[in-house]
Formats: C-alpha cells, structure tokens, sequence
C-alpha cells in the first residue's frame, strides 16, 4: 500500500506491516521479515475464525496448531440445525448460546484456540481423554504440549462469567490438571501394600513423611501380574517399618499420573523420598525386579536407608 490516505485508514504503523482481517475487523497484524514458513504458519494460525468445529477429518490440525484447546463437545442430536453465524449452529449449552461462546473465543484469540465438536463422532478422543459421551455437553481446556486436561465441571449451570474465569485461570496458570482416578479405595491397603489413585497420590505418596516405593503398574500387564506378589511379600517384610518407608501401587490403566511423574513402561518402581528430605523428584528403579536387589536400593538411596539397612541386616542375623 503505496497511498498515504488508504495507510491512515488502516492504522498501519509501520513499513512492512501485515495485516489479517476477518469478516471487516482487523485480528492481528505482524511485521515483513520472517521466513516465509514461519510467516505462512502465523497467517493460518490468526486467519482462523474464533470458534471452529473438530471433526475426524481435521482433529490433528485442529489439535496441535500452536494453541492450547478450549473444547466444546455437545451431543449432535441435540443441537438446534438453525445457524447462527458463521456456519455455526447453536450447541445447546443451557446458559451460554454460541454467540456469546464466539465472543468469548475473540477475546482470547492468540491464547486458546476454541473448538467445538460432536461427541458421538470423535467417541475415540473423548474415550483418550477418559470423557463419557453420557456427560455431554463437555467443556475442557487440552493442552498438547504437556498432554494435560482441565475439565470444566457442571457446564449445564455455568454463566459466559464462569466460562471466562475457566480460562483466565488456566493463562494464570492456576489450573490444576483434571487426572482419571479410581474412587478412592474404601480399604487402604490390598494385602501388605498400600492402594492410591490418581486423587490420593500426592497426599499419600509425594508428601509423605514416610520414603515411599511407588510400583507403577497395568492390570493387563504380565510383567506386572507376575511381579505383584513379590511386592507384597517384600511389604510384609518391611511392616516394621512402617514409620519410616511404606511400598505403594498404582494402576495406571485406571488411574492418570499427575505432573513431574511419567514411566516408560509398566511395572516401573519409583522411590518418593521423606517430605523431610526436600526432594521432590522421584527415583527411578531400573535393575531387576527381585526382593534382594530392590531392598539393597531402598537402603541406599532412601532418606530413612539406615534404618532400612540395619533392619533387613538383623534380619538376617
């Protein structure tokens, strides 16, 4: 644009600039300069329309553009054919029409990329993300970098304030991720092991004042089964101790694992120690799976391992 008038018209600031418009109304604006991949990239990422439908066809695309995802997923036989706007019909969220929804998705354009989608068509991601097609309408912020999900719960009586607030929490980052988890157990303890599941781990595992041995494990697993009952024997031998280290099991087929905490594979044992150790950071146990061999680890490596120590040797004296 070469005409001084047309450059007052448009507010362009500066030589170079580029600007992207949609339906009248400027969305962004950059400067000449990049590379043309990267300039490709961010004119397809601030092109979009704020709010866009998921399908099969377009999941990965949709799913992993640079953005967090803000999901709107409805029960298709419920939403009114009528559209609203921009090829948009309306999603039978009780409290929050679509209107309101793009509006919102306007507002935090270049944070979240918003997203509807019909439950009944996409059931392989909503079972991926452990989301009942029963519960629909669901509303949930996925973010593909960390692989973590935040759910919002009772959308059917959430307000366009409460849709707001979900995600100003989740930019401040004050979001706890939504894990899969088992009820909690009405017994603590399945044999001589203690039980957690994904919403009892961190107040029975990461901040315990025990050392705690964590085996990670799957139900389908062979591996796992075969190994299960050494692990009981070896907690019933450390019984005694139960002051200072206590051995633990989670299945991970029902159960997600919060963040910090990730196996390669299943069984997997990893060594919390003491709250009164100051770490944080779990141990990984990668030798064999025998009682000798991972009790030689807990004496060496646990914040209470002299103790450990000296019982396993009087043990045997």
């Amino acid at each position: 644009v070469h005409s001084h008038s047309v450059i007052d018209k448009l507010n362009i600031k500066q030589e170079g600039e580029i600007q992207v418009y949609i339906d009248n109304s400027l969305k962004a604006t950059t400067v000449a300069g990049a590379d043309h991949q990267s300039l490709a990239e961010w004119i397809s990422r601030t092109s979009f329309r704020p709010l866009r439908r998921m399908t099969k066809d377009n999941m990965e695309r949709r799913l992993f553009d640079g953005l967090p995802s803000f999901i709107v997923f409805v029960d298709e036989n419920t939403v009114n054919s009528e559209i609203v706007s921009n090829s948009i019909p309306e999603l039978s969220i009780p409290k929050i029409n679509t209107t309101t929804l793009q509006m919102i998705a306007s507002d935090y354009f270049g944070l979240l990329s918003f997203l509807y989608a019909f439950g009944n068509e996409l059931s392989d991601l909503m079972e991926s993300l452990s989301l009942e097609t029963s519960n629909l309408p669901i509303i949930l912020i996925f973010d593909p970098t960390k692989e973590e999900k935040f759910v919002l719960q009772d959308v059917s009586n959430k307000e366009e304030s409460d849709i707001r607030t979900f995600c100003d929490d989740f930019v401040s980052n004050k979001l706890k991720p939504t894990l899969r988890s088992e009820p909690l157990p009405e017994s603590h303890k399945d044999g001589y092991v203690h039980v957690v599941v994904a919403d009892s781990i961190n107040q029975h595992v990461q901040t315990s004042h025990q050392d705690v041995l964590l085996l990670v494990y799957a139900a389908w697993c062979p591996h796992s089964q075969q190994f299960l009952p050494v692990y009981d024997q070896m907690a019933k031998e450390l019984e005694e101790l139960s002051e200072f280290v206590k051995l633990a099991k989670i299945n991970v087929e029902k159960n997600d694992l919060p963040r910090g905490i990730s196996v390669e594979a299943v069984p997997s044992l990893l060594l919390f120690k003491s709250i009164e150790s100051g770490s944080t950071e779990p141990l990984t146990y990668s030798g064999v799976r025998s009682r000798d061999a991972v009790f030689e680890f807990l004496s060496k490596n646990s914040y209470n391992g002299v103790q450990i120590a000296e019982y396993l040797q009087s043990k045997h004296t």
